[in-house]
């Protein structure tokens, strides 16, 4: 059984920090939960090691090294008038909570980060341009050059597209840029991304009934010139 001291100073983070999640107390001493009860839970907060498969955030009275996974308290009854202990407890289980959050840009297929004003990355999926090109450096984690925060501030639609190479034929990769702006006009967060618009275009293509040719003479269709789509009507 867990200490009433323990228990107290997980009632105190159930009531204190309600505004990031919904603490509910369980003692795992007296069995583990059902499983359907374990598939509502996003994460674990424990005094003990116990083998769930959840995130979980430990807390003990023993100094470790294991500080990513483990806040030390020092005193279970007199922490919370420790001002720096509650600045670093916010601050783990701010961290805590937003790792229990599925960041959307994992669900895209390729390089796709987001940036501050600044250019500096905020949040990266760490996923390749090019899935073909296995020696490309993590460019979605890398800042947004000046010339590129310039052109967005410029354009009009504060949005920018740039042609990859690709290592596959099978692949039109472009990558692209949007900038959300301020109320006073200057740009705030940037969204990059990189897509693959091979099967937009055959979806166009096959809607519009018109075809890719090879570069030619002629003077009606769909044609490829210089490796970029040029869109020639009657």
């Amino acid at each position: 059984m867990q200490p009433k001291a323990y228990k107290d100073f997980l009632k105190t983070i159930a009531e204190q920090f309600n505004y990031l999640f919904e603490v509910s107390l369980h003692d795992l001493a007296t069995g583990d939960p059902s499983q359907d009860r374990l598939n509502q839970l996003d994460g674990l907060l424990t005094w003990d090691n116990y083998s769930l498969d959840l995130p979980t955030l430990k807390f003990s009275t023993e100094n470790t090294s294991d500080t990513d996974s483990t806040v030390y308290v020092h005193d279970t009854e007199n922490c919370w008038q420790d001002g720096a202990f509650c600045l670093n407890l916010a601050k783990r289980l701010q961290l805590f909570q937003a790792n229990l959050i599925p960041n959307p840009l994992t669900l895209l297929p390729l390089s796709a980060s987001l940036h501050n004003q600044e250019g500096t990355t905020l949040s990266s999926n760490h996923k390749p341009s090019d899935p073909y090109d296995f020696l490309a450096d993590d460019q979605a984690s890398q800042d947004i050059p000046n010339w590129i925060r310039q052109d967005l501030q410029a354009s009009s639609t504060h949005s920018l597209h740039l042609t990859l190479p690709a290592m596959s034929s099978q692949q039109i990769l472009i990558q692209s840029y949007y900038g959300l702006v301020n109320e006073d006009g200057s740009l705030g967060t940037i969204l990059q991304l990189v897509q693959d618009i091979k099967p937009l275009l055959a979806s166009y293509l096959k809607d519009s009934g018109q075809a890719l040719v090879g570069w030619s003479d002629t003077t009606s269709g769909a044609s490829i010139h210089n490796d970029h789509f040029d869109f020639e009507e009657e």
